[in-house]
This record gives structure tokens, sequence and C-alpha cells, in this order.
């Protein structure tokens, strides 16, 4: 994942965030957990490394845990300059364990800019594109296993399909092959039995 800063990438509401923040911790927050790292641009203009308006000089004692899910972003955290000062500390998870994988388990902000980024987007082999030709994966954490999730056998379980060995499909083959009724029922089972975090 590059974060090459690109025309159509843009750190949604910074300046009215970090002047949020200032108003309510005048002398800065101890601890500031950015719970959808990404490409860091929150994080980044909290460290001084991105051009704002917004006077950071209330930041200079916080410490950001940078937590996110895809593990490209992780990579990315490491590389911040200040990981080495012991500002940023990266935190690979999701949001329903952020809790449990946080090293501070007491923070004074927590920051979400939920979604996925224009970043993602262009890389096709990530599966969120529109714009260009991929895989139908669309998971910000690829490192999961298929089996953590659900297999093809689960498919035609909960659709009531029998096994016509159809086991090696990927999730572009069920979109193509199962009827309107079928993917509806998978939708709405998936959703209730395996909640999105």
């Amino acid at each position: 994942m590059s974060c090459v800063p690109s025309p159509r990438h843009v750190a949604v509401l910074l300046e009215e965030s970090l002047m949020a923040i200032k108003s309510q911790f005048p002398t800065g927050p101890k601890i500031l957990l950015d719970a959808t790292y990404g490409c860091g641009n929150f994080s980044k203009a909290i460290l001084g490394n991105t051009k704002v308006t917004t006077k950071l000089d209330v930041f200079k004692r916080t410490r950001i845990i940078a937590c996110d899910r895809d593990p490209k972003a992780i990579k990315l955290a490491l590389n911040v300059e200040s990981y080495n000062a012991h500002k940023v500390v990266p935190c690979f998870t999701k949001f329903s364990e952020l809790y449990q994988n946080s090293p501070e388990k007491e923070v004074d902000v927590v920051m979400m800019d939920i979604g996925f980024s224009s970043m993602q987007v262009d890389q096709e082999d990530r599966g969120f594109s529109y714009l260009k030709d991929g895989p139908l994966d669309m998971r910000f954490g690829q490192y999961e296993l298929v089996h953590e999730l659900f297999t093809p056998s689960d498919w035609l379980r909960i659709t009531g399909r029998k096994n016509t060995g159809e086991e090696d499909m990927k999730a572009e083959d069920v979109i193509n092959r199962f009827s309107e009724s079928e993917l509806i029922t998978i939708f709405t089972k998936v959703s209730i039995f395996h909640p999105f975090d």
C-alpha cells in the first residue's frame, strides 16, 4: 500500500478534528488511539509531519497508539520516524478486539475515520476497486485465513445446495453462479452469524 498523496485522498475533517481535541485538552492529550491508522494522516498531522494551519504545540507529549486491521498500514506505522522515539506504537487489530489488543487500556482520545481509503481502491489486488479488475476479496485484513471467515462449503450449506465439487469456489464464483434468492439467504445469514467488525 503506497501512501503517496493522491488528488483523491484527503484526510476528512483533519483541521476540525485537531481543533476539537485541542478544545477538550488544552494542554494536549496524553494518549491518543488512532483506531483507523491507514496511511497515518491524522497521526502524522499530530506529530507535525503534515502541513496544517492548527497550532500543534499541545501535542508535543501525546503518545499515539496506531491501530489498523490492514497489515500494510501497520507496516507503514512502523516506518514513521517518531516510532523510534516511542511516540507511535503500532497495534495490529480489528474493532471488535480493539480493547483487548491495545497496549493502553485508558486513553484520552479515540480517533476513527471509518471506511476504506482511496489507496486501497487504487490497488486492484485488494478487491475494493470498482475501477480496476481484481479478485472479489474486500478484506482489510487479508492475513485472515479463509476458514476463519466462510468457506465455499459454508456457502453451500447456508443455501441448502448439494455439494457438487464446488469446494474451490471463490467469492466471484458464488456471485456469478448462485441465484438472487440464494445470495439474499447468504447475506442475511452471514450478517447475523458473522457481524462485521
